[in-house]
């Protein structure tokens, strides 16, 4: 869930961005990555958390 979110959060951000500055696709492309490795690192962290506990 926490994934999604960050990716989607990424993206929203990024087409608002382009919308203002006119830059569109650019930042939506940009923040769509930076929003799926936000959520790479989440997914890690609690991995990491879940393997700990066995």
């Amino acid at each position: 869930m926490e994934m999604a979110f960050s990716v989607l959060a990424g993206t929203v951000v990024g087409y608002v961005l382009d919308e203002i500055f006119e830059t569109a696709p650019v930042l939506t492309i940009i923040f769509l990555f930076v929003g799926l490795g936000g959520g790479v690192v989440a997914f890690v962290k609690l991995w990491t958390l879940q393997k700990e506990k066995l």
